[in-house]
This record gives C-alpha cells, structure tokens and sequence, in this order.
C-alpha cells in the first residue's frame, strides 16, 4: 500500500478514513508482482475498504493487461487506525487510541515517541496541576506578620 495524502471524515453517524492516490500491489507466492492497482480514492468505513476509480494492472508471464472500474472492494485486514495515526493529531486521540497506535507503531518497529509523551501526558497532567497548586499556596496568603517571605517559603 503507497498513498499521497488522506483525512479523516465524520458525519455524526458513521466515521471513516479517506486515503487519495492509492497504490496497492500485489504477489504471488513465488515473490513476483501479480497486480498493481492504482485508485485514485480509497475509503475506509466500518464495513471495510471501497476503491473509487480503479485501474488495475495485470502482470503474466508474457503478458500485461489493464482493467479500469468506477468502484471495488477490497477484502483487506489494514487497519484504518494505523494509518490515520499520522494523519491525526497526537493530542486530539483519546487514550485507548493513542495506546493503540502506540502498540502498533512498537510491534512494527517505528517511532512512537511523540504519541507516548502525549499518552503520559495525559496521565500526568493532573499531578503537574496538583504541584503547581501546592507551590503557589504560601504565595497566596500574603504577608504574614509572623514572619517574612523566606520563613514562609
């Protein structure tokens, strides 16, 4: 799979990803190339992927021949969460999604570095706040006449 750009939709009910300039290929067991398809959409919705405007290339051992459709599904187990992961923004995914991508991203040996600071971000933010809380408390009662700002401190 090579894709050239893509975002993420939702319409209130259902929400899906849209990829554009798809490019998948495709082998045979002996390692050479059987297919080449290049759609100029591909969406990702609950119930799976459908390719929009779709030339397909087959490759046989003396031949080659091209089909062109408007719309095809693709039987495929890709999950449309690992590859919006860098179309989405860190710090808009919930937690489970960012322990998801980042699960994903260390079973397949990429860089999750930027998703786990903003997963433990998220877990930490209530200690910083309380932190920040404690510290500021001696300045928020002023002067007092028992000592000054060192005693205080």
């Amino acid at each position: 799979l090579n894709a050239q750009g893509g975002q993420e939709h939702d319409d209130g009910e259902d929400r899906w990803l849209e990829l554009r300039n798809v490019r998948l290929y495709e082998f045979a067991d002996d390692g050479r190339l059987q297919s080449l398809a290049l759609a100029r959409i591909a969406e990702h919705r609950p119930g799976g992927w459908l390719l929009r405007d779709v030339t397909r290339t087959y490759f046989d051992e003396r031949s080659v021949s091209q089909t062109h459709v408007e719309e095809e599904r693709w039987e495929s187990r890709l999950d449309a969460t690992a590859l919006s992961a860098d179309i989405d923004r860190p710090r808009y995914l919930s937690a489970s999604e960012l322990q998801a991508v980042i699960d994903y991203r260390l079973r397949n040996r990429l860089d999750a570095s930027e998703f786990q600071e903003h997963y433990w971000g998220r877990w930490f933010y209530p200690l910083n706040v309380l932190a920040l809380v404690l510290a500021a408390i001696p300045f928020a009662f002023g002067m007092l006449r028992s000592g000054g700002m060192g005693k205080r401190l």
